[in-house]
């Protein structure tokens, strides 16, 4: 994976971010790793990814960073049901808004939610993964994108 697409994961989490939520998001710089010592936290939202790449993207938050963005998100209330709806939904619009730049033949999955914090995600040899730490109001979160 290029720079330059993971780039494009980076101005899609940025663009949800400003137009959905609000805040203040801090982004890192982002890195590629081969190592499947990738974040994790107490909730995820992954989305396979078909055509013309393969692998995953993934979106990793913790419970506090999920109840925040409800609530910012005009929720009256923390309502602890609805935080894998909301990661499922961030991980699906963030992946679904790079797919309208790397085109059709970028298919995306729906999300699957994982709860709990995974001891280990392990990703096939040889995919490039790319990390972007990001924080949110204080809340610390990462996307994760291994494509080949």
């Amino acid at each position: 994976m290029k720079d330059s697409e993971l780039q494009i994961f980076v101005d899609s989490l940025r663009y949800y971010f400003a137009t959905n939520i609000g805040g203040t998001l801090d982004v890192a710089p982002a890195y590629h790793t081969e190592s499947n010592d990738t974040p994790a936290s107490e909730f995820t939202g992954i989305i396979g990814v078909s055509g013309d790449k393969q692998g995953c993207i993934y979106l990793t938050a913790t419970r506090d960073m999920l109840g925040q963005v409800l609530l910012a998100m005009g929720e009256p209330e923390i309502d602890p049901s609805l935080f894998n709806d909301v990661i499922g939904e961030i991980t699906n619009t963030v992946s679904g808004n790079a797919r309208k730049v790397l085109g059709p033949g970028f298919m995306i999955s729906v999300p699957i939610v994982v709860t709990g914090r995974p001891e280990y995600i392990h990703f096939p040899r040889n995919y490039d993964i790319g990390v972007v730490p990001f924080i949110w109001n204080g809340h610390k979160a990462s996307l994760v994108v291994c494509l080949q």
